[in-house]
């Protein structure tokens, strides 16, 4: 039961910042007049330029933007996915300082074998795409989860997506759904494979459209949060909110 719940929240924090991405890609595009969806490079330029010196308008709740308007809303979506990439809802206070259970591998010779999720797991055979402790708990799982999935989106937007994708393995290593020959299972397999495939073509697409500013972050700081809160003392943080209810 500990090892699912753990797996459940390094999940839920590994697919958050894709799900912002993805509604934040959404809602930019919705908002992009028809011709900035297909304009020239130098109307591309001129938009960015306009962007980053914030030379747009904020786009009224009482109407729509016409044609030749170009519309966001008055906080950008870099500024949006760089908040949340440092923004942390678990108190460092609570992690126990050990050795890095997770590093990069720069010495493989694909790049996807290079993260530091990825790699050979002593419980099963063959390349695992979610080697990652199951500890931390679940507040500290999600924070583990929510850094690593950083470095993937970084991964992604540095190399591109690799040929077949790669999510999809992620979520079947990640709640061991291996082959065992039974119809049930298999169909899973399928769909997990199917689903996370297709999501991930739409995240590498929107991530070439979108600038969310994960090239300029520094995998290695996000390294150090996945596994300074796979040491994250759930027990005692607890310990401390209810002390605080009882005092308060």
């Amino acid at each position: 039961m500990i090892y699912a719940a753990i797996r459940t929240r390094q999940l839920c924090g590994f697919f958050v910042p894709e799900i912002r991405l993805l509604i934040l890609s959404s809602y930019f595009f919705g908002r992009m007049p028809a011709k900035f969806m297909a304009g020239s490079s130098a109307e591309y330029n001129t938009r960015k330029g306009n962007r980053q010196s914030g030379l747009v308008e904020p786009l009224s709740p009482s109407r729509s933007p016409s044609q030749g308007e170009f519309c966001v809303t008055t906080k950008s979506t870099e500024a949006i996915m760089a908040t949340q990439a440092t923004y942390s809802r678990t108190p460092s206070a609570f992690n126990h300082p050990a050795a890095a259970a997770l590093k990069f591998k720069p010495r493989e010779k694909f790049p996807v074998r290079r993260l530091p999720y990825v790699g050979f797991a002593k419980r099963r055979s063959g390349l695992c795409y979610w080697n990652v402790p199951p500890s931390g708990g679940y507040f500290g799982g999600q924070e583990t989860g929510e850094a690593l999935a950083r470095i993937y989106l970084k991964h992604v937007n540095d190399q591109g997506r690799d040929y077949g994708g790669h999510l999809q393995h992620v979520v079947l290593d990640m709640f061991g759904c291996d082959r065992d020959g039974t119809p049930e299972r298999d169909a899973l397999r399928g769909q997990v494979v199917g689903f996370f495939c297709e999501l991930e073509k739409f995240l590498a697409a929107a991530m070439k459209a979108v600038d969310v500013g994960v090239s300029d972050e520094d995998a290695q700081a996000l390294l150090k949060r996945a596994n300074d809160f796979l040491h994250f003392d759930e027990a005692a943080y607890m310990a401390s909110l209810h002390k605080l209810d009882e005092q308060g």
